[in-house]
């Protein structure tokens, strides 16, 4: 359970959908919403998350944990249902229900040094949010969780936040930025925290949607001046 507290703690650093859960006796309910208006969640953020939660579950215990139901306003393709292991019931709602045994199994890498070095960065990441209502940040929320999944086109971020291309273009216009503008942003922040956390520029080039690893090295020497491996002994010489 406190794998999913956290996530659930942290999950506006990632995009803006809150997620509720709920203990019924033996059973955890998740059920997601938007965190910035009162739309309806689209498809793909509802399959999202919960293919998200669940891999994350699973990857943790190293066990395929079946969830005891599914729920969603949107019919799921075949290869989707047998990736839950249950059936989908079509509801006006969305949740995605546990046994509470699965949640409370330890996780095979609780690596309690790592967290010490990353929870005073996410709480600070989101005491910043809560301060920052703006849509340049909604929008960069969508991108820190669409990136790695390559799904961060406009159309894709648009269609996350509720809202049309035209009226993403608009409201970031207003703020006297542009969409290329804060995919850029995102990108040099997730590149600055995965560098301290040791990845490989393979890695890094991968989770930040980049096709190439050079790409994202000539990206990186733009926006900070230095190169990778610069950059790299600058953190090792800190240690």
């Amino acid at each position: 359970m406190e794998a999913i507290e956290r996530f659930a703690h942290y999950k506006h650093l990632v995009g803006p959908i809150d997620l509720d859960v709920v203990l019924y006796g033996k059973m955890v309910s998740v059920h997601y919403r938007y965190a910035i208006s009162e739309l309806a969640l689209p498809k793909f953020a509802i399959l999202n998350e919960q293919l998200l939660l669940l891999n994350l579950i699973r990857v943790g215990t190293g066990e395929r944990i079946t969830p005891l139901a599914v729920s969603s306003p949107f019919d799921y393709a075949e290869s989707t249902l047998l990736e839950f292991g249950v059936s989908v019931q079509k509801s006006n709602s969305n949740a995605i229900v546990f046994d509470k045994v699965d949640l409370e199994k330890p996780f095979i890498t609780q690596n309690n040094v790592m967290w010490q070095y990353l929870e005073p960065q996410l709480n600070h990441q989101l005491e910043l949010l809560n301060r920052d209502n703006s849509f340049s940040q909604h929008v960069q929320q969508t991108l820190f969780s669409a990136l790695p999944s390559r799904h961060f086109q406009i159309e894709d971020v648009a269609t996350n936040l509720g809202v049309s291309v035209r009226t993403l273009q608009r409201h970031l216009s207003a703020e006297k930025t542009t969409f290329q503008k804060q995919v850029q942003i995102v990108r040099k922040a997730m590149a600055l925290s995965y560098l301290q956390l040791q990845l490989s520029s393979e890695e890094i080039a991968d989770l930040l949607g980049y096709s190439e690893v050079n790409a994202f090295i000539r990206a990186f020497k733009q926006w900070t001046g230095r190169t990778v491996s610069a950059y790299r002994k600058e953190i090792a010489a800190k240690d």
